[in-house]
C-alpha cells in the first residue's frame, strides 16, 4: 500500500502548463520564443494562469549576483524570467496584483523545478539562499513602486 503525500492547504502550488523556449541575446538579456503558461495557486489569495508572451525580454535582474556562486543561473532561468515578468506587470489589469512577497514565493518554488530536458532545478539550500538575496535586494524595487 502506497502512502499518499499530504497536501498542506496553505502551500503554494505552481505548475507549468507549457514548455518555455528562451534564447540568449548578445547584450546578455534573454527573450522568450513561445507563449509560456503557468498555473499559480496561492490558497486564499490567488488562483489563475499567467501567460508570458513571445518576445518578452529579461535581464534576470532579480537573480542576485552573489547567488551565482551558489547556483548555476541556468537552473533557475525560468524562475527568474517568470519573476521578472511578474514585476513588470505592476498596475496591469490583465495580471494579478500579487504582493512582492508572493512574487518572490513564486520564484523560490519555480527555482526548485526542472527547467526542461537537461537542466534540473536548484536544491532547497541553493533556492533558499538565492531567495533570501532576492528578498533583501528586492526592497529597492518596492520603494520605487516596482513589484509592490
Amino acid at each position: 500500500m502506497s502512502k499518499s503525500k499530504k497536501s498542506n492547504k496553505n502551500s503554494i502550488v505552481i505548475e507549468p502548463l507549457t514548455f518555455m523556449d528562451i534564447r540568449g541575446l548578445p547584450d546578455g538579456t534573454a527573450e522568450v520564443l513561445n507563449e509560456y503558461r503557468i498555473q499559480i495557486c496561492i490558497p486564499g489569495q490567488f488562483q489563475g494562469v499567467i501567460e508570458i508572451f513571445p518576445t518578452f525580454q529579461t535581464d534576470f535582474s532579480s537573480f542576485p549576483t552573489l547567488a551565482s556562486w551558489i547556483v548555476d543561473w541556468r537552473r533557475v532561468a525560468v524562475a527568474g524570467l517568470v519573476h521578472d515578468f511578474l514585476y513588470s506587470t505592476v498596475g496591469c489589469t490583465t495580471y494579478p496584483d500579487l504582493s512582492r512577497s508572493q512574487k518572490d514565493q513564486v520564484w523560490r518554488h519555480l527555482a526548485m523545478k526542472s527547467n526542461g530536458e537537461n537542466a534540473k532545478g536548484a536544491n532547497w539550500l541553493q533556492a533558499g539562499i538565492s531567495w533570501l538575496g532576492i528578498r533583501l535586494g528586492g526592497a529597492k524595487y518596492e520603494r520605487t513602486g516596482i513589484g509592490k
